[in-house]
């Protein structure tokens, strides 16, 4: 009750809060530096996710622990950063698989869709499960562009994904126009190939038709 209350008041105050919080968790043990930082997650401003990277850096295991929880929920784009640094270099593996889904939650807020690309790029590189993978096929399949399209047939060939990999090409192939009628129908082709679901099939098919 008292966290929530916490939380409350920090959603209300915004960065009015940040001085308090901040003084609050310099001087709390780590039990309690773990309820201040869902706070500074009410607050959601670029000071406050300052306050969270600052306890990754400097905090005790415990709190560490936290405060990837904490960002890898944060509600803003801004956070992506830290994220993918975390996805690369976190403490634990289950540090760095909870930073790279955060990440690549974060890349469908991206407003760019080039910047939103490049992001989906850098966690396929971080990615090693399925999981993950199917995350960012996700993701890929709401950018409408030839890059996209070569992004998601060049998973065809992973049994793991493949079922989500011939769903998003052929999604993002009936967004594409004439002019790249040519790279639908290579990967069209492709998913011939390699998918067993009748639906998929059908609307690869239907692609490929003059």
């Amino acid at each position: 009750a008292a966290e929530r209350a916490l939380r409350s008041i920090a959603s209300r105050c915004g960065d009015g809060a940040l001085s308090d919080l901040r003084a609050g968790i310099a001087r709390a043990d780590a039990a309690s530096q773990a309820g201040l930082l869902r706070a500074f997650s009410s607050v959601g401003s670029a000071g406050a996710l300052e306050a969270v990277i600052e306890r990754l850096r400097q905090g005790e295991s415990q709190v560490r622990e936290e405060a990837v929880r904490v960002l890898a929920a944060w509600r803003s784009v801004e956070a992506a950063p830290a994220l993918l640094e975390l996805a690369k270099s976190g403490d634990s593996t289950g540090q760095r698989i909870l930073a790279l889904r955060g990440f690549v939650r974060l890349t469908g807020d991206e407003p760019s869709m080039d910047r939103r690309a490049e992001m989906l790029q850098q966690a396929q590189l971080l990615a090693t499960r399925p999981e993950e993978t199917r995350l960012i096929l996700g993701v890929w399949a709401g950018i409408h562009t030839p890059q996209a399209l070569g992004a998601v047939v060049s998973m065809l060939d992973d049994p793991a994904v493949r079922t989500e990999a011939c769903q998003a090409a052929v999604t993002i192939a009936a967004q594409l126009g004439a002019e790249h009628r040519d790279a639908v129908s290579s990967a069209m082709r492709r998913v011939l190939e390699v998918s067993q679901d009748a639906g998929v099939r059908e609307r690869a098919g239907r692609l490929l038709s003059p």
